[in-house]
């Protein structure tokens, strides 16, 4: 994961579904020295990847938010995600409500970017961490 540009924060973010019935969530926030913000959820549910993956930015992003960081990066390796973001995309879909509402809780951010990245080591840190956390 690359350090964001000076007076950015890089925000990035994965789920993970486990046998149990439990998703687990988690995003790591950090500037161009280091990580300031990890954080982990669980909750259980059955949604479909789609479903999960967009749960769990919303979840990361207002944690983001709620520690004013609103210079944001998000980085995530769910391309339709981040194109429904880009495009500022809706309809009546349960996916696309989430969305709105990313689109409507970002709207206090001085700067949002919306980037799509392959798959990244430190989610599978975070993987590792929300096992510990949803199965331990």
């Amino acid at each position: 994961m690359d350090a964001p540009p000076q007076g950015y924060y890089k925000l990035n973010t994965d789920v993970a579904c486990f046998a149990n019935g439990m998703i687990g969530m988690g995003g790591v926030v950090r500037d161009v020295g280091d990580v300031l913000v990890a954080t982990c959820h669980k909750m259980r549910g059955s949604f479909g990847a789609d479903i999960s993956k967009v749960v769990a930015a919303r979840h990361s992003l207002g944690i983001a938010l709620d520690a004013s960081f609103n210079r944001l990066i998000l980085e995530y390796d769910n391309l339709k995600l981040i194109q429904h973001l880009k495009d500022e995309r809706s309809d009546n879909t349960p996916f696309s409500l989430i969305v709105k509402d990313i689109l409507h809780i970002t709207h206090t951010c001085q700067h949002i970017n919306f980037v799509h990245v392959e798959l990244i080591m430190t989610r599978h840190t975070l993987a590792r961490i929300m096992r510990k956390c949803v199965c331990g």
